[in-house]
């Protein structure tokens, strides 16, 4: 991970968004549990206030965006590695859950979430 490729993928975010330079942004790193790769959120916007998230995959691609009226969190607070895997409780890229075990998962709700080894 590096400063390059959050700038590459903050760039990628504006410009499917079309948020301008002047838009604030940040970015978490999500390690995908069902391949061995990573993606970037970039949030544009101010928290609390409106703006968008973007997931730009590796190759700077976005691979899912949405317009977040309320500036609401999509990420579960705490510290621990962010982590998506497509299933039923992990419906979108853009809300990944939180890792705060070996095997112990939490939602946007703070309410755990089954692993993806665990059915």
């Amino acid at each position: 991970m590096s400063a390059t490729d959050d700038a590459r993928a903050v760039g990628a975010a504006r410009a499917a968004t079309g948020a301008g330079p002047d838009v604030p942004s940040r970015v978490e790193v999500v390690r995908r549990l069902d391949r061995p790769v990573t993606y970037r959120l970039v949030f544009l916007g101010r928290p609390g206030e409106s703006g968008w998230v973007a997931a730009v995959g590796e190759d700077g691609a976005v691979l899912s965006w949405a317009a977040s009226a309320t500036g609401l969190a999509t990420v579960p607070a705490g510290s621990g590695e962010l982590c998506w895997w497509p299933s039923a409780r992990t419906a979108s890229a853009l809300y990944p859950v939180r890792r705060i075990g070996p095997d112990t998962f939490v939602g946007l709700d703070g309410r755990p979430v089954t692993g993806p080894a665990e059915g």
